[in-house]
């Protein structure tokens, strides 16, 4: 099926340059009518390039095929569905045997479902090491395994990992139940509950990824929005804090899959809601998301201070020492968009001295804000601002800092360093420290994090022939994050 879908394909090109020719238009000519470049169009009548409907639609039409090239389309567009279908059953027959798989080997490093040993966050003992390999699978599987038999995986292997598992007694199951079904009227202690449950899910993110933890995410903030209709006054500001919380949470996840407009309406709920609850610090630490996601889009410096500014004016009397150093830090990153090199790092080292003060608030919203994370992200203010070298020496420290806990942050804190490195020309160390992102990346699950590798390695274009990226590729392609051979490259710098 995949080889009819291929010859319809290069069928309907050739088709289209037989019409093209008819038409008396060469290739160059027809480009602009189809709202493309001379180059597209051939390769889309040799069958190398997909086009969608309105393309061709508007070919059929200039090209006078009276209709023959839509008809074709079509039929390509039937046989692709056809192929997705089959590829689709295919993926679940193999998904369903990895999964079979899986169970069994848990079943073999925790026999009795983990029960309640504890064991240090991603300690050296070799059963934790295990632990480690197999969720890195079942990361990997999760959208194609129903939720009780991942949750169910997930549990073993968090304990035997020594990963925080939100678990409930079962009177504090029963109690939530009877609030969830109108059974009983909402308390402190359900609050509680919901909020120690939401620290838990957060703390998984932070090793696993946002994809490994968003249904969870998304049940937890429904929950919180059922409850707020009848919420007692008394605790409305508690459960608003909470939905607040949450909301940036899958704002962040939005944004990791590309969806900055979903983001900015989760960041835009959670703002509202903490405003209403007149939590000032989850309000500021709102702002410093929108203030993240616009930084990283670039090109938007004037919403990075806006927002980063707002949120310094909220948290100006907050005892909450990690909170406004993250707010600091977003004010030197609107800086270094700017170019602004001394204001970004002064306002750096204002950061710093404010995060040496001492840790942060009960239940702080930034309570993974740490000395490892603040060098981590002045690298990529100092990369801005032309400083190579300098990023490159807090990346490096950034990395030795960090909690090992925070995987994601250890993933993109070695793409930031393969970034310094390669505009040092250093492509060596480069590649070894990309190597590492991607191994980190096997069991932190996250699109943006896949991107970002994807986008250092494409700044080795210039030296992709030399030994040490092919076997970069090589170690990306074991990590399931290349296929060696596929890419095209430019020798162009």
């Amino acid at each position: 099926m995949r080889r009819d879908v291929a010859q319809l394909r290069e069928a309907l090109g050739r088709q289209l340059a037989a019409s093209r020719r008819a038409a008396g238009l060469s290739q160059r000519a027809l480009a602009p009518l189809v709202l493309r470049d001379r180059t597209t169009v051939s390769k889309i009548e040799a069958g190398q390039r997909v086009a969608d409907a309105t393309f061709w639609r508007t070919a059929d039409d200039h090209c006078q095929a009276g209709g023959a090239l839509l008809t074709t389309f079509a039929q390509l567009c039937a046989a692709e569905r056809v192929l997705e279908v089959q590829d689709q059953e295919a993926r679940r027959a193999r998904a369903e045997t990895e999964i079979a798989k899986l169970q069994a080997e848990v079943v073999a490093l925790v026999p009795d479902g983990g029960g309640d040993r504890p064991a240090p966050i991603w300690n050296d003992d070799p059963e934790a090491s295990d632990a480690r390999a197999l969720m890195s699978k079942l990361v990997r599987l999760a959208d194609s395994v129903d939720r009780r038999t991942l949750m169910g995986l997930l549990r073993s292997l968090c304990l035997a990992a020594g990963l925080p598992m939100p678990t409930w007694e079962s009177d504090e199951q029963e109690r939530v139940t009877r609030v969830v079904g109108g059974r009983r009227r909402l308390d402190a202690q359900v609050i509680d509950i919901i909020e120690k449950t939401w620290e838990c899910v957060k703390r998984q993110e932070d090793a696993l990824g946002p994809a490994a933890v968003q249904r969870t995410a998304l049940a937890h903030r429904d929950m919180i929005v059922s409850q707020l209709p009848e919420c007692p006054a008394p605790l409305r500001s508690r459960l608003l804090a909470a939905y607040a919380d949450v909301s940036i949470s899958l704002a962040f996840y939005a944004f990791d899959r590309g969806d900055s407009a979903r983001a900015q309406r989760h960041c835009e709920a959670a703002r509202a809601a903490a405003h209403e609850a007149e939590d000032q610090e989850m309000a500021a630490y709102a702002l410093c998301n929108i203030a993240y996601f616009a930084s990283i889009e670039g090109g938007k410096p004037h919403i990075v201070l806006d927002a980063a500014s707002a949120a310094h004016r909220l948290v100006s009397g907050s005892d909450d020492p990690p909170l406004r150093a993250f707010v600091l830090e977003k004010v030197a990153a609107g800086h270094a968009l700017t170019g602004g090199y001394k204001a970004c790092a002064s306002t750096l080292d204002q950061a710093k001295r404010t995060l040496s003060v001492g840790p942060g608030a009960p239940r702080s919203p930034a309570y993974w804000y740490d000395e490892g994370t603040l060098v981590g992200e002045e690298s990529i203010c100092l990369l801005r601002c032309g400083r190579p070298r300098e990023a490159a020496e807090s990346a490096t420290t950034g990395l030795r800092l960090l909690g090992e806990n925070f995987v994601g942050f250890q993933a993109f804190g070695a793409v930031q360093l393969s970034h310094a490195r390669v505009t040092l020309g250093e492509i060596e160390e480069a590649t070894e420290v990309l190597g590492d992102a991607a191994d980190l990346a096997t069991l932190h699950r996250s699109a943006r994090l896949e991107g970002a590798i994807h986008a250092a390695r494409d700044r080795m274009i210039p030296w992709h022939a030399t030994r040490s990226v092919k076997n970069l590729d090589e170690r990306l392609t074991s990590c399931g994050l290349w296929i060696s051979g596929t890419r095209e490259y430019s020798t162009e710098k």
